[in-house]
C-alpha cells in the first residue's frame, strides 16, 4: 500500500518512472537517483503502471472481431500472397533470475538461462492480437501452444471460426502459420519439410516465412524495452506483468502510427534465438492430434499450396 509521501508524487512522475524503467532497463537505485525518489517508490510505481496497463487495458490485445479480422486476413494476402491467414504464431523467451522454490528447474531453458515463454499472435502489421505469458522457460513450444486458452478457444471454435475459402477443390478454413517447432493442424499451418522435387512446396514455405517475419519483428520491437536486456531481477508474476505491459504498449504505439523502425539482423537473431530451444519433435507429433486431424491439416496445406501456385502467386 503506498505511504502518503507516495501518494503526493504526482502522476505523470510516477508514469514517467515506471517508463523510464521499462524502456532503459536502468537498476532501481538509477531510477530513483534521476528522479529524486527512493527505491522503493521506484519499484511501487513500476509494478502500479504494469498491474494497470494489464488490467485496464487488455482491450488492446484483443483478438480482432469479424470484421475487423477480414481487414487482417486481406493484409496478409496482400503481404504473403496466403489466403484465410488470420495471424502469425510463436513462442520467445525472456530471461529472469532463477526462481523460487522446487520447480525452479523447469524454468532452465536451451540457452542455459532461466526465462519465461510468451506466446504471441500477430497480424501483418506485428500488431499482437493474443498473448500468453509466464510459461515455464523449458516447455517445448508445443507443448505451450497446448496449453495456451487460445489452443482450446480456437478448438471449441471461439476463435478462427469465419468462412473457409476454397483452394485447389477443398475448403481452406482460417488458420495461423507457425514454425517447424509446432504441430501441423487443421487451423495451424507449418512448412514443408520434404520440398524436394515439390517446387509449389518451396513457394508456399516462401511465402509462409515472409508471413511468420511479422512475429519476429514483434519479438524485436518488444525487446526495444530495455527491461528485457538482461534477467529480470523480479519473481515470474512480476516479469509477466512487465511482458503484458510492455506488449500493451507496443500496440499503443503501434496504434498511433509510431514505426517499428527495425533492423533486418534483428529479425535473423530472434528467428535463432528461438531455433536453439525446445523443437521437441516426438511432442510436435504427438500434438498433431489424431489421425484423422493430422490427415485433413495435411490436405488443406497441400490445397493452399497448389492453390497459390495455380493463382500465380509470387
Amino acid at each position: 500500500m503506498d505511504t502518503h509521501y507516495r501518494q503526493c508524487v504526482p502522476v505523470k512522475k510516477r508514469v514517467a518512472m515506471a517508463l523510464f524503467r521499462l524502456a532503459t532497463g536502468a537498476k532501481y537505485s538509477e531510477v530513483a537517483e534521476k528522479f529524486g525518489l527512493g527505491e522503493s517508490t521506484a519499484f511501487i510505481c513500476t509494478r502500479q503502471l504494469c498491474d494497470a496497463l494489464c488490467s485496464r487495458f487488455k482491450h488492446y490485445l484483443a483478438f480482432p472481431k469479424p470484421e475487423s479480422l477480414a481487414r487482417v486476413i486481406r493484409k496478409f494476402e496482400n503481404v504473403s500472397g496466403l489466403f484465410n491467414c488470420c495471424g502469425a504464431v510463436d513462442c520467445t523467451r525472456f530471461k529472469i533470475r532463477r526462481p523460487a522454490g522446487p520447480h525452479a528447474g523447469d524454468y532452465y531453458d536451451g540457452n542455459m538461462f532461466h526465462s519465461v515463454i510468451a506466446q504471441l499472435v500477430v497480424d501483418s502489421d506485428s500488431r499482437i492480437l493474443n498473448i500468453a505469458a509466464g510459461f515455464a522457460g523449458g516447455t517445448g513450444d508445443s507443448k505451450v501452444l497446448r496449453l495456451s486458452a487460445l489452443y482450446d478457444d480456437v478448438q471449441s471454435c471461439k476463435l478462427l471460426n469465419g468462412p473457409s475459402v476454397q483452394a485447389n477443390g477443398l475448403e481452406v478454413p482460417q488458420y495461423l502459420v507457425g514454425d517447424a517447432g509446432l504441430p501441423l493442424l487443421p487451423w495451424l499451418m507449418v512448412p514443408f519439410e520434404d520440398t524436394d522435387f515439390y517446387p509449389y512446396k518451396v513457394h508456399f514455405n516462401q511465402r509462409h516465412l515472409i508471413a511468420r517475419q511479422a512475429v519476429l519483428r514483434a519479438f524485436a520491437s518488444l525487446r526495444k524495452w530495455r527491461i528485457f536486456g538482461r534477467a529480470m531481477s523480479v519473481d515470474v508474476k512480476t516479469a509477466v506483468s512487465m511482458i503484458g505491459a510492455c506488449s500493451i504498449l507496443h500496440n499503443m504505439l503501434l496504434h498511433k502510427g509510431e514505426p517499428l523502425d527495425l533492423e533486418e539482423d534483428h529479425l535473423q537473431d530472434y528467428s535463432m534465438h528461438d531455433s536453439l530451444i525446445q523443437y521437441d519433435k516426438d511432442y510436435v507429433e504427438d500434438e498433431e492430434g489424431s489421425s484423422e486431424d493430422h490427415m485433413l491439416a495435411l490436405h488443406i496445406r497441400d490445397a493452399l499450396a497448389m492453390g497459390m501456385e495455380q493463382n500465380g502467386q509470387s
